[in-house]
Formats: C-alpha cells, structure tokens, sequence
C-alpha cells in the first residue's frame, strides 16, 4: 500500500518587514540545503526513531532531488509501533540562486549579503538588477527561528520543527519501511527591492511517500 504524506518537513519562512518596500516570489534554479537527521515519534513507545543521520547536502531543485533523499531516509528497520510526529534537522545555511521581477524590475541573486534587523540577525542575498544570478548564502537566524516556535540545535548550526503526520504509519515487527520524498520550489524564494534588493528562503513544498 502506497501513502501520501504531505510534511512540515525541513524548512521555515522568512519574514521581513519594511513598511515602503515591494515583493515577489520567484522559482529558484537552486536550492541548496544541509539535512542534519530525520526522525519518527513512535507513540507506541514514547520515543523518537531515528530513520536518517549524518549531513546531506542537496539542491532540492533538481530533478533527482526525492531520490537523494529517499535514499537517505529510506530502507530503516523501525521498531513496530504506531508513528505519528515527524521532526527533521536542518543547517541554517542555505544556497540559492534565482531571479525575480519585483515591481516591473528584473532581479538577480548575486554573492553578497546583508544582515538584517528584522528579523534580527537573518542574512540576507543581495540582489542586482545586471545579472546573471550566481548562488549566494543565506544564513537564517536564531530570534527569526525562536520567534517562529523552531528549536535551534545547542552548537547553534541547525534548527527543527515537530509536525504531526497526516495520518499515523503503523510498523509491524520486523517491517522495513521505504520513502520517497519530492519537492517543488515553486515560488519558494522572495524578492525585495530594499535597499538595492534582497533575496530570501521561502518554504517549498515537500510530498513524502511512504510504500509498505
């Protein structure tokens, strides 16, 4: 059997606030993120299971993205039980290369940054209007996640969110489940003409599939 779950998984949206500024989403060429652990909560148990671990960096807007992931979060043998929490940790660091049209003007991502007020700390891509886009950083911060009910990791490099599956996975003892996750960028970054122009993560969205 075959089931679709649609996750809160990985990532966080920005938010910015300039009272004369305007904005646009754009669909990155890039997107860059490091996968820390991905974990299931067995409420059978009480207890969380780790499914994958170790540093996965990927750009989740290319097309063998779900398979690179699947591949890390997929074929675990899981304690039978009934799971209904996910919870993946992310690097705070992300890539990203795009461009955008904010206001009838044509944006591009370039190399430098700017470190934001607010959300305070948040560093930011800046943005050109000569192009080409070229990948640039952005850095998400600690207050921007805290305030947004994410938990940042002790060294200060990752940050998670809880969500609850859906509908619940139950394991049989002995079971190997297998995943398959896919993304879509689409509109999953944000321009604003600020200060010249910025660039900034937004969520994309992300269908995990689990095949019994």
């Amino acid at each position: 059997m075959r089931r679709v779950l649609f996750l809160t998984l990985v990532f966080f949206v920005s938010y910015i606030n300039y009272s004369q500024a305007d904005t646009a989403p754009a669909t990155p060429t890039e997107y860059i993120v490091t996968i820390h652990k991905v974990e299931l909560y067995n409420s059978t148990t009480g207890s969380w299971v780790t499914v994958g671990e170790g540093d996965l960096t990927f750009d989740i807007a290319s097309a063998n993205a779900g398979g690179v992931v699947g591949s890390y979060a997929s074929g675990a043998k899981i304690p039978e039980g009934v799971y209904t929490r996910e919870r993946t940790t992310v690097s705070m660091t992300f890539y990203i290369t795009a461009s955008g049209t904010v206001s009838g003007i044509d944006y591009y991502t370039g190399t430098g940054n700017t470190t934001l007020d607010d959300p305070a700390g948040l560093v930011v891509i800046n943005a050109n209007t000569t192009g080409p886009a070229v990948r640039g950083t952005a850095i998400l911060s600690q207050a921007a996640l805290l305030g947004s009910g994410f938990t940042v990791t002790s060294d200060g490099n990752y940050f998670y969110h809880e969500g609850d599956l859906p509908s619940p996975i139950t394991v049989k003892k002995g079971l190997t489940k297998k995943f398959r996750i896919k993304f879509d960028v689409t509109n999953a970054v944000e321009f604003n003409d600020a200060g010249g122009g910025i660039c900034y993560p937004e969520s994309p969205t992300v269908t995990f599939e689990v095949v019994d």
